[in-house]
């Protein structure tokens, strides 16, 4: 294989993995248990684990490092990664960006995990 053809194969890949993530995403956003999660805080542990287990079922092969629900707020408030519950993002772009309605993915570097990786977010539709 020349360089040249490994270039556009892993091009592929990424731009294939990518497309799975904003569909993830899609999927995440559009789901009731996460949506009534955000809407109602938990009083207890219980209904967060619940819920971080719901979100490590779409984790497919351990394709993500984490993936985790943000609140209003920009607070994590449930994750499949222990060490982000709690962290406040609401100055991330992904954060921004899906409470204002619009879906988001980028390359960044990771303020709690200290990595580079590829972050995915979609905005969650509240009723009133």
């Amino acid at each position: 294989q020349t360089l040249t053809n490994i270039i556009i194969e892993n091009g592929r890949l990424i731009d294939a993995s990518v497309q799975t993530s904003e569909k993830l995403s899609q999927l995440i956003s559009a789901n009731a248990d996460f949506i009534s999660f955000l809407q109602k805080p938990p009083s207890g542990s219980g209904q967060i684990g619940t819920i971080n287990q719901k979100l490590a079922e779409y984790n497919l092969g351990q394709m993500y490092s984490a993936i985790y629900l943000i609140n209003q707020s920009g607070i994590v408030a449930a994750s499949t990664e222990k060490s982000f519950l709690g962290q406040d993002y609401s100055f991330r772009p992904y954060f921004y960006r899906a409470i204002n309605g619009q879906p988001y993915n980028d390359v960044n570097l990771g303020v709690t995990s200290h990595k580079l990786g590829f972050y995915f977010s979609h905005h969650l539709y509240f009723e009133e």
